[in-house]
């Protein structure tokens, strides 16, 4: 039987940490090595790592000082044994199928990684299960790593890798590099990947917590942005392909920056910069529940809701227990029932996961259908540049 080793790097996640290694444990694929790197954490969350230890044999627990995720990445691949590896964010937790399951799909589709979505994230239709990488690889790279409307999430920890792929690749990884480090590595795996599985199954539950380091706003997160650009450029020229991803790693660029200046005027006290646009949508004088907060979700309470002349009943989201935001009070739908409103607008990309959620609202929770919008948002970036350039080149590769 094929061994998983699972990595899960540590910092000061005493409250959730239980929970991400026991979704590990439940995993119905049985061969699995847990990895646990404690990156120099000041709570009790090395404690955690070492009860587990002492009662599984097939828990590892490393300890260094704070080094930083990427270097507790590093330690862990240099001790991996299995044939195929995993990561998750200790935060974060996992689906009990997820690891047999994607390790099946890697199998029997021989690919060197297989790469799956968050739970709770729009549903996609790949056009293809199968991309054979190498047969047009800037077309992959700027379609799904950089395409500003077309990208996978760049997460390493919904995906499964070959062990060898994996290894080889991020150890090219600069240390330093804490802010969409996820980017830089799915771009070296793509560089030197032949051929990838997409499934758009949902098996990670990905936790928003307001202080975790990836919405953590602070002056050095402009550093990494530039750092991203800069590593990500040589890598791509080492490979020959900076000339024909130049335009698609720019606006990546540029969409970063716009999402970390954001950050940081929210922490000022501020307004985001808008990174969505809502044509044909008018709410003045209206009562309104917003569904939905995820980034759309967010964007919409920020900048359209504060803007108009209308009152915010409620904000919702059937996954409202996993979200913990600073500024507001995300609730259960079931609320719904128990409040007064003019209208329901859903904040999500699809039409399809908005008219999905519709039928739920008025199935599950009685909401009438003349009461329930959905607007399609528009990225402001990608509508001041050519539809060519925002899909990411030529799609003929899937």
């Amino acid at each position: 039987m094929k061994k998983i080793s699972v990595i899960i790097p540590v910092y000061n996640v005493q409250n959730y940490l239980k929970r991400c290694i026991e979704s590990v444990l439940q995993q119905t694929y049985n061969n699995i090595e847990l990895i646990l790197i404690d990156d120099g954490s000041t709570d009790s969350s090395l404690g955690i790592c070492n009860y587990y230890k002492e009662r599984y044999d097939n828990i590892m627990v490393l300890h260094q000082a704070n080094k930083g995720e990427v270097a507790a990445v590093k330690l862990g691949l240099q001790h991996a044994s299995g044939e195929y590896i995993g990561f998750i964010d200790s935060d974060d937790f996992i689906e009990p199928q997820m690891y047999a399951e994607l390790l099946d799909l890697l199998l029997v589709r021989d690919v060197d990684f297989v790469h799956s979505e968050f739970y709770g994230s729009p549903k996609r239709t790949f056009d293809s299960e199968v991309v054979d990488i190498a047969q047009g690889r800037a077309a992959f790279i700027n379609r799904f790593v950089l395409g500003l409307s077309t990208r996978i999430t760049s997460s390493r920890c919904t995906n499964l890798y070959k062990s060898n792929l994996i290894k080889t690749t991020f150890c090219r990884m600069p240390d330093e590099q804490q802010w969409c480090e996820d980017l830089l590595s799915l771009l070296l795996c793509s560089l030197e990947a032949n051929r990838v599985a997409l499934t758009s199954a949902q098996y990670y539950h990905f936790v928003l917590r307001d202080n975790s380091y990836s919405h953590f706003a602070r002056i050095e997160l402009i550093k990494d942005t530039v750092s991203l650009y800069e590593h990500a450029s040589c890598f791509l020229q080492t490979a020959g392909l900076y000339a024909e991803t130049e335009i698609c790693l720019k606006l990546y660029y540029l969409d970063t920056l716009r999402d970390c200046y954001s950050k940081l005027l929210v922490a000022a006290g501020c307004e985001p910069l808008p990174r969505y646009s809502f044509k044909k949508l008018n709410l003045e004088n209206k009562k309104v529940i917003l569904y939905g907060a995820g980034v759309i979700g967010r964007n919409f309470c920020s900048t359209t809701v504060s803007h108009e002349t209308c009152s915010l009943v409620a904000w919702v989201d059937k996954n409202y227990s996993q979200i913990n935001l600073p500024y507001y009070c995300v609730k259960s739908p079931l609320t719904i029932g128990s409040l007064k409103y003019d209208l329901i607008l859903i904040a999500v990309a699809s039409e399809q996961t908005a008219l999905s959620i519709k039928k739920e609202l008025e199935d599950l929770y009685g909401c009438p259908a003349d009461r329930i919008v959905w607007v399609e948002p528009h990225d402001v970036v990608i509508d001041m540049i050519p539809e060519a350039a925002c899909r990411g080149g030529d799609n003929s590769i899937v």
